[in-house]
């Protein structure tokens, strides 16, 4: 979870305002070196690693994604809204700010065919982090109009092909077959996307700003054809893949994700028995596979044409997501038992939290 590495909020280049306010509160700007990855675990177990797309976990010169086990990266250190906003060939600026962001589609594409090219008969791991559909929003002029969702369809058919593109390099390798393909998102949407009958959206603690798609293909060591309704978090992916490998976790540090090997595999389960939800480095939310219980929080309203939304405290909340996926209608008063277990994990992750925050195991 972003609170083990003291990151609360979203960080900035260096130099600015916000950064400094950060640090005045006691948040870190960048990863801390001592944060091991996935691609730390799996380089050091000899996989060639690479990262195409965008980093955004601080630009502190020791701090960057050559320096968390890839081998090779091409991207940018921001989001596509920050300044200055250069692409990076692993430590060097390959097109300065403000690099062309119509042509990240093809440089992204294209970097990522050419690393599966170039991997030989070598085991490797890519991490390709778009910057889009984050806003602002670029196409090449080829894209334009292509889809029935304006300029927003237009780039998330861009990302497809940017899929297809590396489906289509593995089979030529002869590697699409033993090659696990993960595919989600890091959050819900903002200002345009649809979140489906979730309530929320992106920066928000109900389902619309966490709940996300993830499409898992491996031909080879799954089985396909199959939707899973288990719970489990992006956290998972770490202990997944180190248990579909067979290698070790790192034993100096507690893991907030589980593995969902099982859970994949068919027939199994989720191995959660709860998921926490966090927001500015809190615990605001806890569910467990059929129930979700809110702290009471603020929710931010917009009233008669005003330029600005009012955010009243509300709750505490439990909804039933089996039947009230939409977040809509709290039956704490209905099944206080329930909602006491709830609330009683949710104030035991937050005790764990103050009492170690960083997670290390002595």
């Amino acid at each position: 979870l972003p609170s083990r590495a003291g990151l609360s909020h979203v960080v900035f280049p260096d130099g600015h305002p916000f950064n400094w306010v950060l640090q005045l509160l006691g948040s870190n700007v960048h990863l801390p070196r001592e944060e091991i990855t996935l691609a730390d675990v799996l380089q050091a177990s000899g996989y060639r690693t690479g990262m195409v797309g965008k980093w955004h976990l601080g630009d502190d010169p020791s701090a960057r994604p050559n320096d968390f086990g890839f081998d090779y990266f091409f991207g940018s250190l921001y989001s596509n809204n920050m300044t200055p906003f250069d692409l990076y060939r692993n430590r060097k600026v390959a097109f300065e700010d403000p690099a062309d962001q119509t042509l990240l589609k093809t440089l992204y594409t294209q970097e990522t065919v050419d690393f599966v090219r170039r991997q030989d008969d070598a085991p490797f791991f890519l991490y390709f982090a778009h910057n889009f559909p984050h806003i602002p929003l670029y196409i090449p002029e080829e894209d334009r109009a292509r889809s029935k969702g304006g300029l927003y369809g237009d780039v998330v058919e861009g990302l497809d092909d940017s899929v297809a593109a590396i489906v289509a390099a593995l089979k030529a390798e002869g590697t699409y077959d033993n090659t696990l393909i993960l595919i989600s998102s890091d959050n819900g949407p903002w200002f345009q996307g649809s979140r489906g009958n979730d309530r929320g959206r992106k920066g928000d603690t109900f389902e619309g700003g966490m709940h996300v798609p993830m499409i898992a293909h491996w031909p080879k060591g799954l089985e396909g054809g199959r939707v899973i309704d288990g719970i489990s978090m992006g956290t998972d992916l770490l202990p997944t893949i180190l248990d579909w490998l067979q290698l070790p976790a790192p034993q100096d540090r507690l893991l907030d994700g589980r593995s969902l090997r099982h859970m994949l595999e068919p027939g199994g389960e989720s191995p959660h028995d709860y998921l926490y939800y966090t927001s500015i480095g809190q615990f605001k939310a806890v569910r467990d596979q059929r129930y979700k219980y809110h702290l009471r929080r603020p929710v931010v309203t917009h009233l008669g044409g005003l330029p600005f939304g009012i955010g009243p405290s509300k709750g505490p909340w439990m909804f039933d997501m089996q039947s009230d996926f939409n977040e809509s209608y709290d039956i704490s008063m209905n099944e206080p038992a329930t909602a006491a277990r709830l609330r009683q994990a949710l104030e035991e992750k937050q005790q764990q939290f103050r009492d170690n925050p960083r997670g290390w195991i002595n």
